[in-house]
């Protein structure tokens, strides 16, 4: 059965259950259909807007069985209206302040552009600009609604990756081939730069809780190498300024590579360590909120 059919037969369909709370006699199924209460109108359009219908007449019959006033009927839905305008404020607001959280990452790609690709012209810069920006919004209020519905989570959301392939994208039909190969080669070196920093970071801090060994050490950042995440790069935003119950931000995220080596005393801290400040507690939004100033904003991008 297509869309349009689906449309059809449920509101035909339902037209009769409403025929029986109501005591109004029943359309047959020949009939041309009609939009719930609006005899004679055109069938609603799509699937979406016939279930709104659907859902909206069947409260209004099961308000008028169980004696309830249209009133209150009213005042539900408006109180439901309310509620979700407020809700879509909240994400506005939270939106705008990750918009100014996700600024230096904006100037750090343009700049990884303009070291790759220094004679991109006028109107491709503009082009690559306006692309990033809008990115940045889209990122934002994405993550403004994960967060107001508690579904931030640091695999789905990663505003890096999602910002580069924009504005990847953009700069790609402005450049020749050999200056976009380079540009990709830049970008694949500063990934590995900031994958190798990370990598030492996470030891050093490990080294800091559990007092590793030298062998530990070397242990524990060769199997971070081999089975590396790209999301581990989030300990790059840990920049020392946050403490949870005492402890800095566990980097349990990579504890299949970091466990197996410990001894059983460090094990047991370990533990402690991550129920204490662990990734998993602490959630998506510490990442947002480490970043620093960054570059400043370059007038080579708005002043050509």
């Amino acid at each position: 059965m297509s869309g349009r059919g689906r449309v059809q037969w449920l509101t035909v369909g339902l037209l009769g259950w409403m025929a029986a709370v109501h005591g109004v006699e029943e359309r047959p199924p020949s009939a041309p259909p009609v939009r719930l209460g609006q005899p004679g109108a055109a069938a609603p359009e799509t699937p979406e807007a016939a279930l709104e219908l659907l859902r909206q007449a069947a409260e209004d019959a099961l308000q008028t069985v169980l004696g309830a006033p249209a009133a209150d009927v009213l005042a539900q839905r408006q109180q439901r209206k309310a509620l979700e305008a407020q809700q879509r404020e909240l994400v506005q607001r939270q939106a705008k302040q990750f918009e100014q959280l996700l600024q230096p990452l904006l100037r750090s790609e343009l700049e990884l552009v303009r070291h790759a690709c220094g004679d991109l012209p006028e109107a491709a810069r503009h082009e690559v600009l306006v692309a990033g920006r809008a990115a940045i919004e889209s990122l934002a209020e994405d993550a403004a609604a994960r967060q107001m519905n508690g579904g931030m989570n640091v695999a789905e959301v990663d505003p890096r990756a999602g910002l580069h392939r924009v504005i990847a994208a953009a700069v790609a039909p402005h450049v020749p081939a050999d200056r976009l190969a380079a540009y990709r080669r830049e970008d694949q070196a500063r990934l590995e730069r900031r994958a190798a920093v990370a990598r030492q970071r996470i030891v050093a801090k490990l080294d800091e809780q559990l007092e590793l060994s030298a062998t530990q050490r070397e242990a524990i950042l060769a199997d971070l190498r081999s089975g590396w995440q790209p999301s581990w790069i989030r300990e790059l935003d840990d920049r020392g300024g946050l403490v949870v119950n005492n402890h800095p931000p566990a980097p349990d995220y990579a504890e299949e590579r970091i466990v197996p080596h410990l001894d059983e005393t460090q094990r047991s801290v370990w533990h402690a360590w991550c129920r204490a400040a662990g990734s998993r507690m602490l959630g998506q939004r510490a990442r947002w909120h480490f970043d620093g100033p960054g570059l400043p904003p370059d007038p080579w991008w708005e002043h050509p």
